[in-house]
């Protein structure tokens, strides 16, 4: 009999583990006010974890425990420095500290959540140099990747292996584009080739902001297209012609476009339900023109890759910027040592999971009376 209830209760505690939501973290400016957020996946219990010193570019640990972020220091020095936090929004913990004039902007956190990736801009003899760093979260150590090199949104591969990032574009010239390079730094190399130096007035390419999916065989990013023409009263003014949210291979190649409208700028994209969707933030622009001086509102979306839908998951007047999804649910019941089942696929069990709690739920009532 004890036997029979041990194993009914541990079906009833998959049962509402299973039940429990993937989360998004983000950061939003409203009214005025930059936060870190977060809500369920479905645009749910949105909570604001903390809007201290203009905190920016939150991203998830790999249980859901703990988000990494960059704020300022203090209301004088305008340089953001790394800080960690609870999900929970308590215990936040400063990790990197003031060197002179430098800069830091968080990525990722290493697959086995051990470390931090994340970029800084310094100040050396009136120049700008730039480095791609990592952080062991429990020593403070930090090792230098690579220099010399502009990196934005860098992202880890799931098997630990890769690290690939975006490059800044230059105004007036080319486009940046997507690099790779091994995790300890090695064998840096374009994973798509960077356009030519454009001629004047021709067609700039930027792609940005890329994201591994879950199983680690494609890659999401953003690519824009712009040119650079005389705008009175500006000299020279960026005219954006066109968005397009693309997914390639592990190596670049066979490159796919969503079918997202190409109006819609986008400010962060990440994978979700088990690389079944997208999410991202963005708002709808005008094209061949000039950046409107007031930004528009900027929301998040889910879009379905299958099927094309689209689903607003926030409506708000403010701007939603950078943003990380987590199945933190489906991997705290993962086992130890494992690869988690992504929230997707756990999902997808809940239906015939319904079906167990009721038989489960009549079988103590029967064996109570």
């Amino acid at each position: 009999m004890r036997l029979l209830i041990a194993s009914l209760s541990v079906l009833l505690f998959l049962f509402f583990a299973m039940e429990a939501s993937a989360k998004i973290v983000f950061d939003s400016t409203r009214e005025g006010v930059d936060g870190i957020y977060v809500m369920d996946d479905d645009g749910g219990n949105v909570k604001l974890l903390t809007d201290m010193l203009h905190p920016a570019i939150p991203r998830w640990s790999p249980d859901g425990k703990y988000i990494v972020f960059s704020r300022q220091t203090d209301k004088r020095n305008k340089r953001s420095r790394l800080f960690l936090i609870k999900a929970d929004g308590t215990s936040i913990r400063q990790l990197t500290t003031l060197v002179g004039e430098a800069t830091d902007s968080p990525g990722p956190f290493s697959p086995d959540g051990k470390s931090i990736l994340f970029h800084r801009t310094e100040r050396v003899n009136n120049k700008a140099r730039h480095s791609l760093l990592v952080i062991d979260i429990e020593s403070g150590q930090i090792t230098k990747l690579i220099e010399d090199i502009v990196v934005t949104m860098p992202d880890w591969s799931p098997d630990g292996k890769h690290i690939v990032f975006s490059t800044s574009s230059a105004a007036g010239g080319a486009g940046g584009t997507l690099y790779i390079i091994g995790a300890d730094g090695s064998n840096l190399r374009p994973l798509i080739p960077a356009q030519p130096e454009p001629l004047p007035g021709a067609l700039v390419i930027h792609r940005w902001y890329p994201r591994w999916s879950p199983n680690g065989k494609r890659i999401v990013y953003i690519q824009t297209e712009y040119t650079w023409e005389p705008w009175p009263p500006h000299e020279l003014a960026l005219i954006r012609r066109a968005y397009r949210y693309r997914v390639c291979n592990a190596k670049g190649e066979h490159v796919q476009s969503l079918l997202i409208p190409k109006d819609w700028d986008l400010r962060g994209i990440d994978w979700m339900e088990n690389g079944e969707s997208v999410v991202f933030s963005g708002n709808k622009v005008k094209l061949n023109a000039p950046p409107d001086i007031e930004e528009p509102p900027t929301n998040i979306y889910k879009y379905h890759l299958a099927t094309g839908k689209t689903t607003r998951l926030t409506e708000h007047l403010g701007i939603d910027h950078t943003l990380d999804w987590v199945s933190d649910s489906a991997r705290a019941v993962s086992p130890a040592g494992k690869r988690p089942m992504q929230w997707g696929a756990l999902r997808s069990f809940i239906p015939a999971y319904r079906v167990v709690f009721k038989a489960v739920s009549v079988s103590i009532k029967n064996l109570m009376e």
